[in-house]
């Protein structure tokens, strides 16, 4: 009965927040890592797939590549990172699209506010001719890479951006 009458409780809260235009904190879906704002999922398994088809399978999840923002994101990807074994690479949602030493990050469509970060990604820019962000297999290495080349998806669900979604 103590069951049947929690379930009930909490059924009736979440109608309460749906009604005034609150939500409940999102949690992540089974098998993601919650790291602040953000859910992680590393793609080691699904390797050999190009920038692109990378970008796709983390959209088909309702997630994008993981886009490093500040250099806190970016200490967290460069230490996860070495801690999972990767056939490839993991991809990362960082392009150049102009050939030169500008980056974006697809989901905005700008570059980070982070102005730390921005050096870094310019410093590392400068370094090559390629487009698509990513890290070697060993994940030690980051930089651009040939978008064709064979890539492991690192899929991240921003928690921030999904409730300012829902309560507009």
């Amino acid at each position: 009965m103590e069951t049947i009458t929690l379930m009930i409780t909490a059924i009736l809260g979440m109608a309460t927040a749906q009604q005034i235009g609150t939500s409940a904190p999102k949690d992540c879906p089974l098998g993601w890592t919650r790291i602040r704002n953000s859910c992680y999922l590393t793609g080691e398994r699904f390797n050999g797939q190009t920038w692109y088809s990378a970008a796709a399978f983390c959209q088909s999840l309702g997630a994008h590549l993981i886009e490093i923002n500040d250099m806190e994101e970016f200490h967290y990807a460069d230490a996860a990172a070495k801690q999972v074994g990767w056939v490839d690479g993991p991809w990362l949602g960082i392009l150049r699209p102009f050939g030169d030493n500008r980056w974006v990050l697809p989901s905005l469509r700008s570059e980070s506010v982070d102005n730390d970060f921005n050096k870094l990604m310019e410093d590392i820019a400068q370094g090559s001719s390629h487009d698509c962000g990513g890290m070697d297999k060993r994940g030690k290495l980051f930089g651009f890479w040939r978008c064709r080349n064979g890539g492991s998806p690192w899929c991240e669900i921003d928690l921030q951006v999904q409730s300012n979604q829902i309560a507009t």
